[in-house]
């Protein structure tokens, strides 16, 4: 997999149900893990668009937020992947990103070096 198609499926497990979160591989846990990606040397490499960068970084900032809060987190109660506003806030807000990012196979270029 390159890092283009893993940050589509780090992103692919917020968008989806609560239901689809509980089943997945994943716990909430190693999908926060997941994140961040290096957006800039992805966006240096040819791998993301600078237009897609700019709509994963609020992503980004709110998985933080939710992370260094009080709160409690799907990975110590399940529940809070269904009853947590945050956390529904994250999987749309995921859901648009998702929308936006193609599913195709894109692999960093070559840069020469520096």
């Amino acid at each position: 997999m390159t890092r283009y198609s893993n940050l589509r499926a780090s992103i692919g497990y917020f968008a989806s149900s609560p239901q689809e979160q509980l089943a997945h591989d994943w716990g909430a846990d190693e999908a926060v893990n997941e994140l961040p990606y290096p957006l800039e040397i992805m966006v240096e490499t040819g791998e993301l668009t600078e237009a897609e960068a700019a709509i994963i970084f609020p992503f980004d900032h709110l998985i933080s937020r939710y992370c260094s809060s009080d709160r409690v987190k799907p990975w110590d109660d399940a529940g809070a992947l269904f009853s947590d506003p945050l956390w529904a806030e994250i999987r749309s807000l995921a859901a648009d990103i998702l929308a936006n990012l193609p599913e195709e196979n894109r692999e960093a270029k070559s840069s020469s070096p520096t």
